[in-house]
């Protein structure tokens, strides 16, 4: 998955979502905000969590599910990313055009600065299929 050569986004409204997210977004695991082991909250339920909260609670997937949401509504293309971290835990993103939006960061990154190694990545379109990513894994 390498980053586009030519960037079609405004990388500017990228950074102001990334931001407008995090302001919007409490982490908490699932099994505790909601019972379960693995959980990923939808863009209904997360427009609820908005509109009575406030803010999304949730994990890792459920800040990627809103930045996805927001990135859509746009017209960015976003994607998730299912990842392993560097210290060779599951995690997921939103990616938009090589920039990756990460609960975990204080400010987007590039995807090839950070030591994550990529495992499948989603369509640019709700509903689509996902693909496995064959790339040399960084913490093999």
């Amino acid at each position: 998955m390498q980053g586009s050569a030519v960037m079609t986004v405004d990388v500017r409204a990228v950074f102001q979502l990334f931001h407008a997210a995090k302001h919007q977004f409490y982490y908490q695991a699932d099994l505790k905000a909601f019972g379960k082991v693995e959980y990923w909250i939808g863009p209904a339920e997360i427009r609820e969590q908005l509109a009575t909260q406030g803010v999304v609670v949730g994990d890792c997937d459920d800040f990627a599910s809103l930045c996805v949401m927001h990135a859509r509504a746009q017209g960015l293309p976003a994607r998730f990313v299912l990842c392993l971290t560097e210290a060779g835990e599951s995690h997921l993103v939103c990616e938009i055009e090589g920039w990756v939006l990460d609960n975990r960061q204080s400010e987007v990154e590039r995807q090839d600065d950070l030591d994550y190694s990529w495992l499948a990545v989603s369509d640019y379109v709700a509903g689509g299929d996902w693909r496995i990513v064959v790339k040399e894994d960084k913490h093999g």
